[in-house]
């Protein structure tokens, strides 16, 4: 059976949707035009083009950064509409290129359990997009458990995605440093706040998946169960069992050693498959192929072998998509999966840098 390859962090979003975030006061919005990432026909069929270049057949689409994370319960809730509806749109027109992650009007919990309910049940969204705080949150704040208790009824996605604002730190902010350096830290603390709030153990079936290969935590595991004791002992489990309890986008910026760090500490079957449309160069593609061949520790074997574990990889995305040929790590052409010139970006006409 031919495997279903899967790019779970892929972006788009629509000129209505952005002129309506617009309107309510966003004012960074021109950040995602202009870079292949709308719903033209000319941007469509240059995402169609690379994925069929990479073999790559479903894209999981979401709207992270740009959120309908409004303090204004009705614009939030409007919004949220406007994004979920243009995305069941998409996967109506093109049910063999695209999925969605819905947009949820947080942080009211009650209005997003009946989007997330619309959005599931009418819309067929394969779980939720969020970004890594909420209006200053943290993802651990109680606010949003109602809205992981019904995740983990359904056994949805929780997809995390950094939110652009460098950890509410002006040592980032301030230095240029909110997306390249920011931004894998926003996804470390994310991820951080629900293990410490025994949040991946109290809700086993909600699917947690965390951008960019879970920042830094796949160098962290030993340091934080050795800190755990004096800094956070509440924390209901060692967070290196509680990290295997996640999984992670592979988009690590064409930068191999991350993905070995990232298949040596968390195992390859949970890493699947991202490329952070339109921004990456679709190393997340050459992820897939790295960790099929086993390059998950110094000379080159994982010691939880990624070569004996294609089974077990191919179970998230069999959940994320119900689509039994779901599969990390299927063959690339070499020549397919390197678009750009070799260690080179070779983004988009126009791109910026990478959320």
């Amino acid at each position: 059976m031919t495997p279903l390859r899967i790019d779970v962090h892929a972006h788009l979003w629509t000129a209505q949707y952005l002129d309506r975030l617009e309107r309510l006061g966003k004012s960074d919005t021109a950040t995602q035009r202009g870079i292949g990432a709308g719903e033209g026909p000319a941007e469509l069929d240059h995402r169609f083009a690379l994925m069929d270049r990479t073999g790559i057949a479903l894209q999981v689409l979401s709207v992270p950064p740009q959120s309908p994370h409004l303090a204004r319960e009705s614009d939030a809730v409007l919004l949220a509409r406007v994004a979920n509806d243009a995305y069941a749109e998409l996967v109506a027109h093109w049910p063999d290129r695209f999925r969605a992650f819905a947009a949820l009007p947080l942080p009211h919990p009650e209005a997003s359990l009946r989007e997330l309910a619309r959005s599931c049940d009418e819309l067929g969204m394969v779980g939720v997009g969020v970004t890594t705080t909420v209006l200053g949150r943290s993802l651990a704040d109680p606010v949003f458990h109602p809205l992981y208790e019904e995740l983990d009824r359904r056994g949805a996605v929780l997809y995390i995605h950094p939110s652009g604002e460098g950890a509410a730190s002006p040592l980032i902010n301030g230095h240029g440093l909110t997306w390249m350096v920011g931004a894998p830290v926003e996804d470390t603390v994310a991820a951080m706040h629900l293990i410490l709030a025994g949040i991946p153990l109290r809700y086993p079936r909600m699917r947690i998946l965390v951008s960019h290969l879970g920042g830094a935590l796949p160098m962290l595991l030993r340091r934080l169960d050795d800190h755990l004791a004096f800094e956070s002992p509440q924390t209901p489990e060692r967070p290196s069992l509680a990290a295997l309890r996640l999984w992670y986008d592979t988009v690590g910026h064409c930068h191999p050693p991350a993905l070995i760090a990232a298949a040596a500490s968390f195992g390859a079957d949970r890493l699947v498959l991202g490329t952070d449309f339109p921004y990456e160069d679709w190393g997340g593609v050459r992820a897939g192929r790295l960790v099929r061949r086993g390059l998950g520790a110094p000379g080159g074997r994982d010691h939880r072998d990624p070569r004996h574990q294609r089974g077990r990889a191919a179970r998230p995305l069999r959940e994320l998509t119900g689509d039994p040929r779901a599969r990390l790590g299927s063959p690339v052409p070499q020549a397919a999966a390197r678009p750009g010139a070799a260690g080179r970006r070779a983004p988009l006409s126009g791109a910026r840098p990478a959320p």
